[in-house]
């Protein structure tokens, strides 16, 4: 898409050592998306959606869709993105084991390639970083990135 070339044309200017892709719920979602399509060395999603549109809908993100019908979209589905790209980027996925909906969207693309997790026993929290806060969930983040990379 013309955003992906958009992005692929500045890392070709930028020329990084390595691209990381970052974002929790939704933009967990995109960092799978871009880390996929970007061929990025590393996404780490907390608590992502895999199916774009599917959960935590509200009344704003259902009458988007509703008005540009986006879930038609093939970049909706994580697990056939992963299926298809067969990308070597590496996933890790930050979930509470307690929140039956994001272990569910993890179990989606828990067994595609260099995908794996790191689970916290947070009850049904989603947002891992108010349980926790931002220091621990980025001193988790970047020990994770510092051990693959």
């Amino acid at each position: 898409s013309k955003y992906v070339n958009n992005i692929k044309n500045i890392i070709k200017l930028v020329k990084p050592s390595k691209i990381i892709t970052f974002g929790s719920s939704a933009g967990g979602f995109q960092s799978l998306l871009y880390g996929i399509l970007l061929n990025a060395d590393m996404s780490i999603a907390c608590s992502p959606q895999t199916i774009a549109f599917h959960s935590y809908m509200n009344k704003y993100r259902s009458e988007i869709n509703r008005n540009y019908a986006f879930s038609l979209s093939n970049y909706c589905y994580i697990p056939k993105i992963m299926k298809f790209y067969d990308s070597q980027t590496v996933k890790i996925i930050f979930f509470s084991s307690g929140n039956s909906n994001d272990v569910w969207h993890y179990s989606l693309i828990k067994d595609m390639n260099n995908t794996s997790s790191v689970v916290f026993d947070a009850g049904n929290a989603h947002n891992l970083f108010e349980i926790y806060g931002n220091k621990f969930m980025y001193e988790q983040i970047m020990s994770k990135i510092n051990t693959i990379l």
